[in-house]
């Protein structure tokens, strides 16, 4: 028995899109004493959450500015991960 090609795809991408849709609209509404709770708390977040992030300071060249003279360690580059590449096999 055959199937058309796009129809496995078409499923994985309504599933995805339902679960991104979930994701987005958050929680189902509580009922009962639990929602209270919850109303409670998201309005004590809303309340003590700044509105914007507060910025770090900025960085002094990249030394602490304690130990100005430390030196730093070497950077040692890693390889690319290539998933097709045999992984029993050494360079």
């Amino acid at each position: 028995m055959r199937s058309c090609p796009g129809v496995r795809d078409r499923q994985i991408a309504d599933a995805a899109a339902a679960l991104l849709r979930r994701a987005h609209d958050g929680p189902a509404p509580k009922k009962g004493p639990a929602a209270k709770r919850s109303q409670r708390v998201a309005a004590r977040t809303r309340a003590t959450t700044p509105d914007r992030p507060i910025p770090d300071p900025p960085a002094t060249d990249g030394m602490p500015a304690d130990d100005a003279d430390t030196e730093l360690a070497e950077v040692i580059p890693l390889g690319l991960f290539d998933p097709l590449a045999n992984p029993w096999r050494r360079p």
